[in-house]
């Protein structure tokens, strides 16, 4: 027997327990909704909502998706954010990273959680793994404030949120940079550091290259 759907009736954009309860439970798979975060097309700067489409509990079932908005993040936003998903047996998340000067991380449950990178990265190159979300900078420099040092981070989900001092931060972990950034090129490519494009990173659990 096909498992049942949940009801929409006190469907919140807080009650995440049920739907996120164990994403590792395949018994879970039919009634999991999928969550799409797309930019709004409005007079707000940066903003973007996060769309929920109903799955069909039933397979060749021909009732319709249904798709809402659930949220808006507007605060801590910044235009040109990247987002990944990040899962554990904690739960599961949307995590926003990047933007413009104040670029910073969102952490979406799908009750938000607004934390700040160490340093920001403009656009930066996001890989999801497990419980690991890697941020890479996608234009690495050697000038202070902007994508600055460190450029590769994991941030890990595997403990739940990994966020400290009340929600208002969360602990990156720093991990060495690939042979091809500023640290390790002469002079002449010290000062004209070369920008990523169409690169495909390749990681490894013992995070070594």
């Amino acid at each position: 027997m096909a498992p049942k759907r949940k009801p929409d009736d006190d469907d919140d954009v807080g009650e995440s327990t049920d739907e996120f309860a164990n994403p590792f439970d395949d018994t879970m798979q039919f009634t999991k909704p999928v969550y799409l975060v797309a930019v709004r097309d409005d007079d707000q700067a940066a903003a973007y909502s996060v769309l929920k489409i109903d799955a069909a509990a039933v397979a060749g079932n021909d009732e319709p998706r249904r798709v809402r908005a659930v949220a808006v993040l507007t605060t801590g936003t910044e235009p040109g954010m990247s987002f990944v998903t990040a899962r554990s047996r904690h739960g599961s998340w949307i995590v926003g990273v990047g933007g413009g000067l104040r670029a910073g991380t969102i952490i979406f449950d799908p009750g938000t959680i607004i934390t700040r990178l160490g340093y920001p990265k403009h656009k930066p190159v996001l890989i999801s793994h497990g419980s690991e979300v890697y941020a890479i900078s996608g234009t690495p420099r050697v000038k202070p404030s902007m994508d600055c040092e460190p450029w590769f981070e994991s941030l890990s989900f595997k403990d739940g949120v990994p966020s400290k001092e009340c929600g208002r931060w969360v602990s990156w972990h720093h991990l060495p940079p690939p042979p091809f950034f500023p640290c390790f090129l002469n002079p002449y490519e010290f000062r004209n550091p070369p920008e990523i494009f169409q690169s495909h990173p390749m990681l490894s659990l013992a995070h070594t290259f």
